[in-house]
């Protein structure tokens, strides 16, 4: 008797995974997809901190504003978590807060 014959079924997949059949309505089985944000202007509003000292710019753009506030009242991380942030959006590995990936360089839609 094999373990699919016992009734077992498999776990659901991890959020943000999508299997075939999935449920779109359900918010565990979506996929993520891209962003409507500007990596050009994420990119120079983070960069905008090693001029300014204004951390956590670009994290108010993207809709995370707890973590924008976190990193402008720490000073970036003390830099090290703005050089993170800055080399993480130039690899255009970034997320916004629905958790799409920041990929589009152009300004415009």
């Amino acid at each position: 008797m094999s373990d699919n014959d016992s009734g077992n079924t498999p776990p659901p997949p991890p959020v943000g995974f999508s299997t075939p059949g999935s449920n779109p309505s359900n918010p565990i089985y979506v996929t993520q997809g891209r962003s409507d944000k500007s990596l050009l202007i994420a990119t120079v509003l983070a960069g905008v901190f090693f001029f300014t000292g204004l951390g956590g710019l670009h994290r108010f753009y993207i809709g995370k504003i707890g973590t924008g506030l976190l990193m402008l009242f720490t000073l970036g991380g003390l830099g090290i978590w703005a050089l993170i942030d800055l080399i993480v959006l130039i690899t255009g590995n970034f997320r916004d807060r629905d958790n799409n990936r920041i990929t589009n360089w152009s300004t415009s839609n």
